[in-house]
């Protein structure tokens, strides 16, 4: 029944709309002393009401359930053109937030159809209880329950199916989402359409995937940033994440749980076999990645396994564990695992081999290294204690080193690189200093030196070390470009000669030096081993 409700509302003002028994309206009301705009509510388990809500053009709008409700989604509106989207609020609207309240909403004859806002620059926020639809069968794009063109905020939602986002360069935000599927579909299918999902706290339950980035009737596929911290996924099928796109995906994973993903305890990221040579393109932190279909040898355990695996142009995959690093016996390898993949390097042989490891850690020690090495390229490694290069080439590609009171020593690299590294210490990073390699070439650009404190050499007796030291002792020339690094204050400065020997002279930044000097200026040394810098 309808009647007419005179009451007043929180703020004292007196109610007069024609409403539903179970509807209370709070219109807008400013709060002037706090320079606050209170948005119009409802709560209502009156469908009538609840439509007419969320189309209003209200700046904000909020409602809140008092019962479960079936929602049609033709109220709604009509459909905009042959997007499929119901779009709710108005064009001024830029707030709207369904508070369900413990409540279930349920959108029925959703078919082809899909949740949007008026404003694209508005957020439609959605919390607190269960949502879901009435459509049981069909593609992704008229089964799910489909969000489109604004950004959203879901907090502390149920979902009893499938979910979507379309919302082109927009922004998701998931807190505390469970997603259940009963069929053989993903959990969540993301277009890829330049979106940036953000997820804390997620649980996917599904008798079919878990989430896909695909760029499934998107015209321009757009780059796809996926966040992930503290989910669990149970799947029957596949990797917890597949992307398919031309544009590839930037993902970010943090304690991301896949022991129950039946297909695979191991990836939790594949890359599409029809997308496979955009690979390149999905860039994975936090977990392992793998093409569909490719014969790389997943989940070694142990260094047994490990061993056995190895074979000329292999690509291992190694699950969280602790391994002593093998001899290669003439076989070049590629080694990637996650950084609670612990990788002892002690002084293994590779016998001119060349390693690439990648998204390991690297545990090393006085004189560890790879011994003997071709090329070794280290993407995204994170490296714990002094590491010796002794490759032909050695390149480290935005790594991180633990370095405490060591360093990284050139020792038996004829070239080295260091790009976009960051290296923590307590006042000594790199040193240059050859022992019978030959003339060293040393490459540093785009790197971080951070030092908690400062840290004296021996060759000099009142100057803290450079981040770089050079040191042509052993009467090898050596050669340093540098460009675009910071260093802390702890530093004496970027790089520095702190011993120089005659006939075997250092070139930085295309000068050459035959004496001790630091950041291009330099040095007399006293009997006592104090240096003072010529201006």
């Amino acid at each position: 029944p309808v009647q007419r409700n005179h009451r007043t509302n929180i703020y004292g003002q007196l109610l007069t709309s024609d409403v539903d028994i179970n509807v209370v309206i709070v219109p807008a009301y400013e709060d002037t002393a706090n320079n606050v705009e209170l948005p119009t509510q409802i709560a209502t388990s009156n469908v009538d009401s609840l439509a007419k809500a969320l189309m209003a053009n209200e700046k904000h709008i909020s409602v809140v359930l008092n019962d479960n409700v079936d929602l049609p989604i033709t109220m709604l509106g009509q459909q905009t053109g042959g997007s499929g989207e119901y779009k709710l609020g108005g064009t001024d609207t830029e707030n709207i937030v369904i508070d369900l309240n413990g409540k279930k909403l349920n959108i029925t004859t959703t078919y082809w159809s899909a949740i949007g806002a008026k404003n694209e620059n508005a957020t439609i926020t959605i919390k607190n209880g269960t949502m879901t639809s009435s459509q049981a069968t069909g593609t992704w794009n008229s089964y799910d329950l489909s969000f489109a063109n604004c950004n959203y905020v879901i907090e502390d939602v149920v979902f009893d199916k499938a979910i979507a986002f379309t919302n082109a360069d927009k922004n998701v935000t998931l807190n505390n989402v469970t997603i259940n599927e009963t069929h053989d579909y993903y959990a969540m299918w993301i277009s890829a359409k330049g979106q940036t999902v953000d997820i804390e706290g997620l649980t996917i339950n599904s008798a079919g995937r878990g989430i896909k980035i695909d760029e499934e009737y998107v015209g321009t596929p757009a780059k796809v940033t996926l966040n992930v911290n503290n989910a669990d996924f149970n799947t029957v099928k596949k990797a917890a994440i597949m992307v398919k796109s031309a544009a590839g995906a930037d993902i970010n994973l943090a304690n991301v749980n896949i022991e129950d993903v039946a297909a695979d305890k191991v990836f939790a990221v594949w890359v599409d076999e029809d997308a496979a040579g955009d690979a390149d393109k999905v860039v994975v932190n936090g977990g392992l990645v793998k093409v569909e279909g490719d014969n790389a040898v997943v989940g070694a355990t142990s260094n047994a396994e490990l061993a056995n695996a190895i074979s000329d142009g292999a690509t291992i995959y190694l699950k969280e564990g602790t391994y002593q690093m093998p001899s290669l016996n003439g076989n070049s390898v590629t080694i990637i695992g996650s950084k609670d993949v612990v990788i002892k390097s002690n002084k293994a042989n590779l016998a001119g081999c060349n390693l690439t490891l990648e998204g390991v850690t690297v545990e090393a020690g006085s004189y560890n290294g790879f011994q003997h090495s071709g090329i070794v390229t280290y993407n995204k490694v994170t490296v714990n204690g002094q590491l010796n290069c002794y490759g032909d080439k050695d390149i480290f590609n935005e790594c991180i080193f633990n370095l405490n009171n060591t360093y990284v020593w050139t020792y038996g690299s004829n070239n080295t690189e260091f790009n976009g590294c960051t290296f923590n210490t307590t006042g000594k990073a790199i040193l240059i200093y050859n022992e019978g390699a030959g003339a060293c070439n040393v490459k540093v650009d785009g790197c971080t030196f951070n030092a908690t404190v400062g840290a004296k050499a021996g060759a000099i007796a009142n100057q803290n070390c450079a981040a770089i030291e050079i040191d042509n002792y052993a009467k090898m020339p050596h050669v340093l470009t540098t460009a675009n690094n910071t260093y802390s204050e702890n530093f004496s400065g970027e790089w520095r000669i702190k011993n120089y020997v005659a006939d075997a002279p250092v070139t930085v930044n295309g000068v050459e030096y035959t004496s001790i000097a630091i950041d291009g200026k330099l040095m007399t040394i006293d009997a006592e081993k104090n240096v003072t810098v010529i201006e």
